[in-house]
């Protein structure tokens, strides 16, 4: 039933696009509809995400609210409200790349290919968010190795503790950058003539439903900047 209203990933790719600029240009309550909208998105493709979304968002509201009433007092912290605030405006956008992690390299090669993006970008967009929860894999597993090894990142020593996790980081992302090669390679990337894929995902009645809220976006942007 759920894999039925599940949202197109162009669909997905436009609401992000909308998203990003509307939640700082556009009105409060357009903020709050984008939102509620993004954790509906979120419980229809990886209701899993809840878990992780739902107690930080209200931590930082929370927060946020506390914070700023500290911030008007002490003007040095300030700095540290705008951080807090910036971060729970893009609650929504990083809720929409979570769910476009979860599409397969193909089912995105497929969406962008629609539209006619140049090969180069559909390329780059889908491995991006293809690997993105890969990402987060390898943090973990440079955080167990420094921990096996005795070694502690600290506030003191602020350029050491970036290098425990660039490093490593950086020598993975290397050893990634050939398998992702190798693999497009292998899949007929560089032929010229017209290319198929194997998953393609149809538009739904859900991708309809979407469209009135990209309308209220657009709408609310253009009538606050008139």
């Amino acid at each position: 039933m759920m894999e039925k209203v599940k949202l197109h990933p162009l669909t997905l790719f436009f609401l992000s696009i909308i998203a990003s600029f509307s939640v700082f240009i556009g009105t409060n309550f357009i903020y709050y509809v984008i939102l509620v909208m993004a954790f509906v998105i979120l419980l229809i493709h990886k209701p899993a995400g809840l878990i992780q979304f739902v107690p930080w968002t209200l931590f930082l509201f929370l927060f946020v609210n506390i914070w700023h009433r500290i911030a008007m007092m002490r003007f040095y912290l300030g700095a540290i409200y705008t951080i807090l605030f910036v971060i729970l405006r893009l609650i929504p956008i990083f809720i929409m790349g979570y769910v476009m992690s979860g599409f397969s390299a193909s089912e995105l090669m497929s969406a962008y290919r629609k539209i006619r993006l140049p090969e180069k970008i559909c390329i780059g967009i889908a491995v991006f968010f293809r690997y993105l929860p890969d990402f987060r894999q390898r943090m973990r597993e440079i955080k167990q190795g420094a921990k096996l090894r005795g070694l502690r990142p600290s506030i003191r020593r602020p350029v050491h503790s970036m290098a425990l996790f660039l490093v490593p980081m950086i020598y993975k992302g290397l050893h990634l950058s050939d398998t992702v090669a190798a693999s497009t390679i292998t899949k007929g990337i560089e032929y010229e003539g017209k290319k198929t894929n194997y998953g393609e995902r149809p538009f739904g009645i859900s991708d309809v439903l979407a469209l009135p809220c990209i309308a209220l976006m657009i709408g609310d942007m253009i009538w606050k900047n008139l």
